[in-house]
């Protein structure tokens, strides 16, 4: 493959999804309440109907909506109270023509009601009658059997993550155990003779703490589902990365190399990745991020980031973090403001800028890619189009909030 042959942003995109839905990925058994975030591998069914039998929403009496036609404010249609239907308990109680029950809210309803009369739409008599100031139509104030969820029904596809909403609706159905994907396990190794960890207090000259690693450890540690596994620094050594890329495709389901993405001389990332599999694009038009690779071993996605941060972090966003979260490329949640700076860019590839999201304002934060304190510095980013030759002060803009 030649050196940066750029493909379009959708194009990648799409290499990347078909190789993420391809990662052989173990199955487990996981208690429901721990399942938010992983990914189903099977069909769900409902195994029972939800509600399991008819009930009433509201305080009152279950009648034949048909007995109370003409019920108004000035005319109460009188009604024999059969008797009274707790909540909790199973009744067998038939409703004859003329007669209700008294109910409360999830009470179930007896055989030959098709409606509940809100009990403030009531007068209690002497005795066992009422009367009902109100007309009602059929299936008013209740939920039927099976309204919710039918036996049988397809819930959710193989494949799809659950969400706390699924966790909600599988939990009031009875599984308390389901069948996921285990956790996808996502390992990055940071590169370069110059990068050292964290916790080296005084640095020589030339020497950088590692930024890269960390960034996106910690963005992958907040998405459910995903395992994100500190790989270490390697220096610019081509026989220990190409070990180190072997040893850690052992335990884990896609390895990010940050650093060593472009064509210098110690860039040993594409190399490796067509010794060992086959490279996908290297090169993506979208700035800061250029110098990116996309790749495939024995099965695993395997990705060159740039070691610039702000590179590094934007093609994260972009590229992965949307597969991680939830295994598609949807259009992310953003806010609309007022851009209050012209902010520059070239046709032909995707302008990323950081910014900062103020009540509807919003201020570029102009920086080069090697920078990190932009991202620290504001709370959102905007991306200019491919086609754009920039964007001018006053521009309505969508800002993708961090």
């Amino acid at each position: 493959m030649d050196l940066y042959t750029l493909t379009n942003i959708e194009e990648g995109q799409k290499l990347l999804k078909e190789s993420y839905d391809n990662i052989k990925r173990k199955v487990e058994l996981r208690k429901i309440n721990e399942a938010l975030g992983f990914v189903l591998a099977e069909d769900i069914f409902a195994r029972e109907s939800l509600p399991q039998f008819s009930r009433s929403t509201v305080d009152g009496y279950a009648v034949l909506s048909e007995n109370t036609y003409g019920g108004s404010s000035s005319l109460g249609i009188p009604l024999k109270i059969a008797g009274e239907i707790p909540i909790g308990v199973e009744s067998k109680a038939v409703l004859k023509n003329q007669e209700c029950f008294e109910v409360v809210t999830g009470s179930m309803l007896p055989e030959g009601s098709d409606s509940v009369v809100m009990v403030e739409h009531t007068e209690k008599l002497s005795g066992d009658e009422i009367l009902v100031y109100r007309g009602l139509h059929e299936y008013e104030n209740l939920i039927l059997k099976g309204e919710d969820v039918r036996v049988n029904e397809l819930l959710f596809k193989k494949g799809h993550r659950l969400r706390f909403q699924d966790i909600a609706l599988l939990g009031a159905l009875g599984m308390d155990f389901i069948q996921v994907e285990s956790s996808l396990r996502v390992g990055i190794i940071s590169t370069g003779d110059e990068i050292v960890p964290v916790s080296k207090k005084k640095l020589k000259i030339g020497e950088i703490r590692d930024i890269n690693g960390p960034l996106i450890l910690n963005r992958l540690r907040a998405i459910r589902g995903v395992e994100a596994v500190d790989l270490g620094i390697i220096k610019d050594n081509k026989n220990a990365l190409e070990q180190g890329v072997i040893e850690s495709l052992r335990k884990t389901d896609v390895l990010l190399m940050s650093g060593g993405s472009s064509i210098g001389a110690k860039d040993y990332a594409l190399g490796i990745i067509e010794s060992l599999g086959h490279s996908l694009f290297h090169g993506l038009p979208m700035r800061p991020g250029k110098p990116t690779i996309g790749g495939i071993i024995d099965g695993k996605l395997v990705m060159g980031l740039p070691g610039q941060p702000l590179s590094c972090y934007f093609v994260y966003e972009k590229m992965l973090a949307p597969l991680f979260i939830c295994g598609e490329y949807i259009v992310k949640a953003s806010v609309k403001g007022t851009l209050q700076r012209n902010i520059a860019s070239v046709s032909g590839r995707l302008d990323f800028a950081p910014v900062n999201y103020d009540n509807g304002k919003v201020t570029p934060i102009f920086g080069k890619s090697g920078l990190l304190s932009p991202l620290g510095k504001g709370n959102g980013y905007i991306e200019i189009p491919f086609l754009k030759e920039g964007l001018l002060a006053d521009s309505d803009v969508d800002v993708y909030l961090f």
